[in-house]
């Protein structure tokens, strides 16, 4: 989650990223993942409202990127306002 912090416009990464978390969450027990949520929040504070806004503007990879980055949120139990 860290690289993907450092790197957020990457699309491959958030991809992978949320694979993985989907894959946590299917395990027979509860991962820790508070450090992440908490990295997710910050970007969801930091970096999402841009992404957003070029979405709605009708830029498709960032519409992508939205999709994506929700889609890692839900998997979090992280709430997108």
């Amino acid at each position: 989650m860290e690289r993907f912090a450092d790197s957020p416009d990457d699309l491959p990464l958030l991809k992978d990223l949320k694979e993985v978390v989907a894959i946590a969450r299917s395990l027979p027990f509860a991962p820790d993942l508070w450090g992440v949520q908490n990295t997710y929040y910050a970007l969801l504070q930091s970096v999402y409202p841009d992404f957003l806004h070029r979405a709605r503007q009708g830029d498709a990879e960032a519409q992508l990127w939205v999709d994506l980055f929700t889609a890692l949120g839900d998997l979090l139990l992280v709430r997108i306002p």
